[in-house]
């Protein structure tokens, strides 16, 4: 994207490690909503906030190591990245729309030639 010097597989290697303390929180809150009450649920918050920061610090240091970037580069490079999935969303979810009305267009015309 920004001329990085990091090949795919290194991306796939670093995106998993950095996904561990994510995994890991996401899991020890699953166990603790067992055993707390509904007024200790700011553990469970505070437990899966803190691997979400340290998932995004990872995958954030992680493209500047892997890529060989500045952190400016590095923080306009994971913007870019964001704002390119907001668009392929957008595009997939027009997509979506697009071939539905043409699917109940089909199904009106059928109906319609059904009464003839």
């Amino acid at each position: 994207l920004m001329d990085g010097k990091g090949k795919f597989y290194d991306i796939y290697i670093y995106t998993g490690y950095a996904a561990i303390p994510l995994i890991m929180a996401n899991f020890i809150s699953f166990i603790l909503s067992f055993v707390l009450t509904y007024s200790e649920a700011i553990i469970l918050t505070t437990v899966n906030n803190f691997g979400t920061i340290w998932f995004v610090f990872l995958i954030f240091a992680g493209t500047i190591v892997i890529h060989e970037y500045s952190g400016k580069k590095a923080v306009l490079t994971l913007f870019l990245s964001l704002g390119g999935i907001v668009i392929l969303v957008f595009i997939m979810m027009f997509f979506v729309s697009i071939v539905n009305n043409m699917t109940e267009f089909v199904k009106i015309i059928i109906k319609d030639l059904s009464f003839r």
